[in-house]
């Protein structure tokens, strides 16, 4: 098994992955970063969760959001992405995730004599009520809604370093920034059901194909949640902080596990160079347990509103 794009190593095999290009369903994907864009098509975790969210707008449209903030507002929000910085000497140079340019110091013969990473995007980028802000950089290609031409840029002058930057419009949630800093979690996260399926030593391309044929899809939306990243927007939502979740992964893992341990006997029974075994069905297995934590991060939401500011929120890695 790869843990690519590819899902199984084996080339027979890959075109059982598939990725259908209209709507939520009629995908096969054991990949949890087959695309990390907010395409419409099934392996796009990002818009799995989008559509996922709409089941829920009792929490995603919750009393305490402002409506330019509700996930089925259509008018969308400006949010500012880097195109590119320059050095005096006028070389591009790559920018790094949450506005940090990577800024090279040369002496007169071009050698670099000094690396350095600037923080701009929070002295160039400000509110309404003129306070910094710091967006995230990662964001996909968009256009003007009315004009549909890419929005006018301006060019920005920092410690001798040139920025470059313009203004996109996005809808809520088709960006990580807007309109609150946001992530989409696998429920039953990518890592564990890899680790499961590659401890089957003798057979793991077996368990993969047998997912793929059932039509499993790791980044179906009913395993896809959008969590904030900010306690603060924690307790506006209810919904639980999202982060590092090594002990929730270690929990999924468990249950993954007893999952397909119908497999164990097949694993130790298959002998090199014989004829590989038929899977065996373990589709629903996995689709009750994205079930069963889905309604543990859900059930988090209350729990979190009635915090005192003083009390830790509820972290995804807390969730058992």
């Amino acid at each position: 098994m790869s843990e690519d794009t590819n899902h199984i190593a084996s080339a027979e095999f890959q075109h059982l992955h598939l990725k259908e290009k209209k709507g939520t369903e009629g995908g096969a994907c054991l990949s949890g970063r087959c695309t990390t864009n907010y395409d419409t098509i099934t392996c796009s975790y990002r818009y799995q969760g989008r559509e996922a969210a709409r089941s829920h707008l009792d929490i995603y449209n919750n009393e305490n959001i402002p409506c330019i903030a509700h996930l089925d507002n259509e008018t969308g929000q400006e949010a500012p992405r880097i195109i590119a910085a320059f050095s005096k000497r006028g070389t591009r140079r790559n920018i790094a995730v949450n506005g940090k340019v990577d800024v090279e110091v040369v002496d007169e013969k071009g050698n670099v004599i000094e690396n350095e990473k600037i923080d701009i995007m929070k002295d160039i980028i400000r509110d309404k009520k003129g306070n910094p802000v710091q967006w995230r950089t990662d964001v996909p290609k968009t256009i003007d809604k009315e004009t549909k031409k890419e929005r006018n840029y301006k060019i920005f002058n920092k410690n001798e370093v040139y920025v470059e930057y313009k203004k996109y419009w996005f809808l809520n949630f088709t960006i990580a920034s807007v309109p609150w800093p946001n992530q989409v979690h696998h429920v039953l996260n990518h890592s564990s059901l890899y680790k499961a399926i590659s401890a089957f030593k003798n057979i793991p391309d077996v368990v993969a194909q047998g997912l793929l044929k059932e039509l499993y899809n790791i980044n179906h939306k009913n395993n896809a949640i959008i969590l904030p990243t900010k306690e603060k927007d924690t307790r506006i939502t209810g919904l639980p902080t999202h982060g590092s979740h090594l002990s929730y992964s270690n929990r999924i893992l468990k249950e993954v596990n007893k999952a397909l341990s119908g497999y164990k006997k097949i694993n130790a029974n298959h002998k090199p160079g014989h004829q590989k075994p038929d899977p065996i069905s373990v589709e629903k297995q996995l689709k009750k347990i994205s079930e069963k934590w889905y309604n543990k991060i859900i059930d988090t939401v209350t729990s979190n509103k009635k915090l005192s500011k003083n009390k830790e929120v509820i972290k995804i890695n807390d969730i058992k």
